[in-house]
């Protein structure tokens, strides 16, 4: 069994694939993650953070999956809203319910 089909496809493999310090400073950008954000998203030291993006230190792969995660996670909430706001938007458009189906019923007799 081959664990490796010799890096010819990058996208074979993604846990494999490096992500470049460019890269990194681009994820940070779309997200609109500073290095301190991220640094504190990802659990490490500002200065770990600013190596990556520098290009000192290697970036590891787990830090290129949570920043993905994170992409796709703002992604689906951001769809989920558009959701929320088109079917309200629905809703508020038709005739509303009449207001007094809702007030509490007052069942005591009248005072005399």
């Amino acid at each position: 069994m081959r664990i490796r089909d010799g890096g010819s496809n990058p996208l074979a493999y993604p846990y494999m694939a490096t992500m470049t310090p460019q890269v990194f400073r681009a994820a940070l950008r779309e997200l609109g993650m500073t290095q301190l954000r991220a640094a504190e998203f990802l659990r490490v030291l500002p200065t770990t953070v600013n190596r990556w993006a520098r290009g000192t230190r290697k970036i590891p792969g787990p830090v290129m999956t949570a920043l993905e995660c994170l992409r796709e996670r703002r992604a689906l909430e951001n769809h989920a809203q558009k959701l929320q706001m088109t079917s309200t938007s629905t809703v508020s458009s038709t005739a509303s319910p009449p207001t007094e189906t809702y007030r509490r019923r007052d069942n005591r007799l009248p005072k005399s």
